[in-house]
């Protein structure tokens, strides 16, 4: 009778054992609850930017607002994923429109002269098809840069485009990165039909917001040469600065006046 007594006795601590462990897991401020938080961002901040994308000229806004949560998720930052969504859309709405219109104009234009070329015969047709090449390789660097830039800096729609060109170039290893980023996974998709089922189930949970957050890492790193060097991450400048200016070395800025807005939103970035 003792020996059943003491064999109960050690299964029930081996029960609370076990209990307490899961406990552990499904704790709030476990590794693998802040891991499924995430992903469940990820998901809603997915969904969100899929269906408000559905009238085709708000894609841009859209696209910002993504990159303003994504960004902020990179720096560990607290964010409502609905709430913040839509109040970068509402302040950004008309700048990326009009950056979205010409965006999209442009690369239809230079994707039909690419294609115009490739069915010319000759040497001038040869010089343009590589011409041509080389400008959708520039649009694509311009792509990837102009929204995050748009959702971290206020600028004007101008010299926004223009520091998203400069930025790319100047941190060419990143920008490659994140074009493979972005277009990789798709274009294996399309190359292997057995990948494209799969890669559908993706893109529908998380096929613009992962990139989104995979890509907004390596923006954190290249963004923080383009910010005043403060303790505090969030703040806002004074003043708008250039970016040439920053190609060199990166200046730091006098930080905004006490009581400024310090939101962890947009800083500022100057013509």
């Amino acid at each position: 009778m003792p020996f059943f007594a003491i064999l109960f006795i050690e299964i029930s601590r081996k029960e609370v054992d076990i209990m307490s462990g899961l406990g552990g897991i499904f704790n709030v401020d476990s590794k693998f609850s802040v891991f499924m938080s995430r992903v469940f961002d990820l998901i809603v901040l997915n969904i969100i930017a899929c269906v408000c994308s559905i009238p085709l000229f708000t894609i841009g806004a859209n696209l910002t607002a993504m990159y303003y949560i994504t960004l902020k998720m990179a720096r560990n930052e607290e964010s409502y994923i609905i709430r913040g969504f839509f109040k970068s859309w509402k302040e950004n709405f008309k700048q990326a429109t009009v950056i979205w219109l010409f965006s999209a104009v442009l690369g239809i234009v230079l994707i039909v002269d690419l294609i115009m070329s490739n069915h010319m015969s000759g040497t001038v047709s040869t010089v343009l098809k590589y011409v041509f090449l080389a400008m959708l390789v520039l649009y694509m660097f311009f792509f990837t840069y102009v929204f995050p830039v748009l959702a971290q800096f206020d600028n004007t729609t101008k010299n926004t485009m223009r520091n998203a060109i400069l930025m790319s170039i100047s941190h060419l290893p990143y920008t490659i990165l994140m074009i493979l980023v972005n277009f990789g996974l798709p274009i294996i998709a399309i190359l292997i039909p057995e990948v494209f089922v799969w890669y559908t189930l993706f893109a529908l949970l998380g096929g613009l917001s992962v990139p989104a957050l995979i890509n907004s890492y390596m923006l954190k790193k290249v963004f923080a040469n383009y910010m005043p060097k403060e303790e505090e991450d969030e703040i806002k400048a004074d003043e708008e600065f250039s970016i040439e200016e920053q190609l060199g070395e990166a200046p730091a800025l006098e930080a905004a006046p006490e009581g400024a807005e310090t939101d962890g939103e947009q800083k500022d970035i100057e013509n």
